[in-house]
């Protein structure tokens, strides 16, 4: 993989990322108003986001796991140029950005059903006082 590509690849996952947790946040906030449909399509846009990083992520995997450089080659043992594949700051980046954004958007699916719960029983209880 040409290095601008693998750039570019990193570029898609930290934005698709980024997108999907915000989407993602967007939902905590419906969900804290009470618009849970709100919440529910929002969620499905940050698992949008979540799957567009993901693929990219799969792009790089792919590329590497068929012996495929991926970035910038490193110098091997005997000076060459070998196929193993560096690990720069922008991957490990990328990566990180793309898992807390899945743990978050799991995290935050939890939340909002709580917060539908809570709800139904507010609910629920407001009906018992009224009779």
């Amino acid at each position: 993989m040409a290095n601008s590509n693998f750039e570019q690849t990193c570029m898609q996952i930290i934005v698709h990322a980024g997108n999907g947790r915000a989407e993602a946040f967007g939902a905590l906030e419906a969900a804290r108003a009470g618009d849970f449909d709100a919440a529910a399509q929002a969620l499905a846009r940050a698992d949008g986001e979540l799957k567009q990083a993901h693929d990219a992520q799969t792009l790089l995997l792919t590329a590497e796991a068929k012996g495929a450089p991926v970035g910038a080659p490193v110098p091997t043992s005997s000076g060459g140029r070998g196929a193993r594949s560096e690990v720069t700051m922008l991957l490990a980046h990328a990566m990180d950005i793309l898992m807390a954004a899945m743990i978050e958007r799991g995290l935050i699916e939890q939340i909002v059903d709580l917060h539908r719960r809570l709800d139904e029983i507010g609910h629920g209880q407001a009906a018992d006082r009224d009779r």
